[in-house]
């Protein structure tokens, strides 16, 4: 848990001693009917994923030193809570942004090439910069590096920060100056996008029929009814993990990937994302042991393409 997201917590349990119950004000769902008065309160964003969802932040009696960051129904009644001035950064994409393109990483002159999906812009390729300590090649092989890019334990990933689900803070870690690497909402609008684009239907926990749009048509052990599309040209790849038991595994098998979130229910346990080649979902994951890192891009209202 990041210390903002402490403070923030700590200053929302002092208002409700204070206050007293009345902070949790529930909510509405969009069939009218009401719930959670006196037990969790939410708050609407101004950010949206589509026309009928936007993120909300959240808290709860019973464990209101945490903050909640997810999407619901944007014709849901929440309270509404305002912040003076303009926010930065933005989440969303500018509209005349090209489809894809390429960024040199000016810590090594590395070369990546980055996809627009839906509003947001992603590296289509995981992150190959060494750090030194904590950053390592799959079985030890350069080879492996550049085709697969390079696996990072979460520290060094994150470069020294802690999880959070702070909306507006980005945390660049081990990504590109202008990148940083995903809050678990990112995530999940990825997988949103690819379901709503789709036509398929998927819960936040197992993003099922994504997988096989996101996946690189080669370097995946085949599996029976799956069937590597790479339609918008994500190019994930069967990278493999190294385990907390110091085994290289699972290359050609699946995918891990980092996420600045830590889990609610877990306070401070951070949670990645994982693609396999058995599977047809994009799922979140419990990090362990050395895992990928992709970039998403970050935008300020200034910024021009």
């Amino acid at each position: 848990m990041g210390s903002d997201q402490v403070q923030h917590g700590t200053l929302l349990k002092q208002n409700y001693n204070r206050l007293g119950k009345g902070l949790l004000t529930g909510s509405m769902s969009p069939d009218s009917s009401h719930s959670g008065v006196n037990s969790y309160t939410f708050w609407h964003s101004a950010t949206a994923i589509y026309s009928d969802e936007a993120f909300y932040v959240g808290m709860s009696g019973s464990n209101s030193s945490n903050i909640e960051v997810n999407f619901t129904s944007s014709k849901s009644g929440e309270s509404i809570r305002c912040v003076y001035g303009t926010p930065q950064p933005r989440l969303v994409a500018p509209a005349n942004l090209p489809q894809s393109g390429t960024i040199i990483d000016r810590r090594d002159d590395q070369d990546y090439n980055w996809v627009r999906i839906g509003r947001q812009v992603w590296l289509a390729e995981n992150v190959n910069f060494d750090a030194g300590e904590g950053s390592y090649c799959y079985d030890d092989s350069a080879e492996n590096c550049e085709t697969y890019g390079r696996l990072y334990d979460y520290e060094t990933a994150m470069q020294g920060s802690e999880s959070n689900d702070n909306i507006v803070g980005f945390i660049q870690g081990i990504c590109p100056e202008g990148w940083h690497i995903p809050m678990h909402t990112e995530w999940d609008e990825l997988g949103w996008f690819v379901s709503e684009d789709q036509g398929l239907v998927s819960e936040t926990i197992y993003w099922d029929g994504v997988a096989p749009f996101l996946m690189a048509e080669s370097l995946w052990e085949e599996y029976e009814g799956i069937v590597a599309s790479d339609t918008y040209g994500f190019r994930a790849l069967g990278a493999g993990i190294k385990s907390e038991t110091d085994y290289w595994i699972d290359l050609g098998y699946s995918s891990a990937w980092y996420s600045t979130s830590g889990r609610i229910s877990v306070p401070g346990e951070p949670i990645g994302y994982t693609i396999w080649n058995s599977k047809s979902s994009l799922m979140k994951y419990t990090i362990q042991g050395l895992m990928s890192t992709r970039c998403i891009k970050d935008f300020t209202l200034e910024e021009h393409w």
